[in-house]
């Protein structure tokens, strides 16, 4: 098994589009600061007030805002994309069928995977903290707060609910054989698309129980992992079951299915 972990994490480290995209998420938290820069001198130089454009991009010089904060842009939506490519690969490339018997079962296989892919997700987060705090320090001092635990906290709730997404795509794209959901989950999830339907789901309830507090983004983990302060107990459970559900029906289906 620990053979297994290390050709998974070489072909992790190797591949082309894992460097690509790790490089491209580093680049755009690095870049989104400099453009809030931007956009903030045209308005001062209108003589208007910047404050929409921070509320805009959600900018905030504290160190605890930048590390809960791993995924400005679309970097989730990479991150999601370069698993949907490390999965899809033991289909499409064939080393599900060469490395399966290095272990004694076939439940290791995909734990091994699973193992990998907690490094993969916490390289693309520490990238993007790493570059949103330098983008951000080139044009303003970060205020080191009080709140840094609280600022790691909620970085590990959203390694959590990116960990519990990227078991859905390793579900369908590697025990399910299904790339076209695998890629539409990856695309979806890391995107945010579906919002404007929770929403509307969201304004359908409260119209029916006739009241106004339901939101169902609240409870969904592709809304929660763009969220300033997810780390309510309820987020956590959420997290951990559907990790727990998919990671088991991903094992499920592979004792059972032909390689």
């Amino acid at each position: 098994m620990h053979d297994l972990f290390r050709m998974d994490l070489y072909r992790m480290r190797k591949s082309r589009g894992f460097r690509a995209l790790l490089i491209i998420s580093f680049a755009l938290a690095f870049v989104m600061p400099l453009i809030r820069r931007g956009f903030i001198w045209l308005v001062e130089i209108t003589g208007d007030d910047p404050t929409p454009i921070d509320m805009l991009f959600g900018a905030n010089p504290k160190l605890s805002w930048i590390i809960g904060n791993p995924f400005s842009s679309i970097n989730a939506l990479l991150m999601f994309l370069s698993a949907f490519v490390f999965f899809g690969a033991d289909t499409s490339r064939g080393y599900i069928k060469n490395t399966i018997g290095l272990v004694p079962g076939r439940d290791r296989a995909i734990i091994t995977r699973f193992l990998v892919i907690m490094v993969h997700n916490t390289l693309f987060m520490i990238a993007g903290v790493i570059g949103c705090l330098f983008g951000t320090m080139i044009f303003k001092q970060i205020i080191f707060d009080g709140e840094i635990l609280n600022g790691i906290l909620v970085f590990l709730t959203k390694f959590i609910l990116g960990l519990a997404l990227t078991a859905l795509i390793m579900w369908l794209t590697l025990a399910r054989r299904s790339k076209g959901l695998g890629i539409v989950t990856a695309v979806l999830t890391g995107s945010r698309m579906l919002m404007a339907i929770y929403m509307l789901i969201s304004m359908g309830i409260n119209l029916l129980a006739k009241t106004s507090d339901f939101a169902l983004g609240d409870w969904i983990p592709d809304q929660l992992l763009y969220s300033d302060n997810p780390q309510q107990p309820y987020t956590i459970l959420i997290a951990v079951g559907m990790l727990g559900l998919f990671l088991w029906l991903s094992i499920l289906s592979f004792r059972k299915r032909d390689l």
